[in-house]
């Protein structure tokens, strides 16, 4: 080799995209749906139940009681059923 020569990369063809979805993604996207029906629910019931202890109104423990533990035991369940866990990552787009 002299000086003059240029040592130029071999550039590989791109490869196809896959057509099934990271598992890192599905995961994430699951992570999210829990977390957008567990913590409205669970914040609504904490300002209720703030708002009974602050006020003295004792009605104010009736939409805590609702929100609280009842919506987020509809939310689990409807979760736990729509779940695709065994399935994480091998969905097609």
């Amino acid at each position: 080799m002299n000086a003059t020569t240029v040592l130029t990369p071999r550039l590989r063809a791109p490869r196809p995209r896959a057509e099934v979805e990271p598992a890192q993604e599905v995961v994430l996207r699951e992570e999210h749906r829990w977390e957008l029906l567990l913590v409205p629910s669970f914040c609504a019931a904490a300002i209720f139940f703030g708002l009974a202890i602050g006020t003295g109104a004792s009605w104010f423990m009736g939409p805590a009681i609702v929100l609280g533990p009842i919506a987020m035991m509809f939310a689990i369940i409807y979760l736990c059923i729509s779940s695709d866990s065994n399935g994480a990552g091998w969905r097609q787009r």
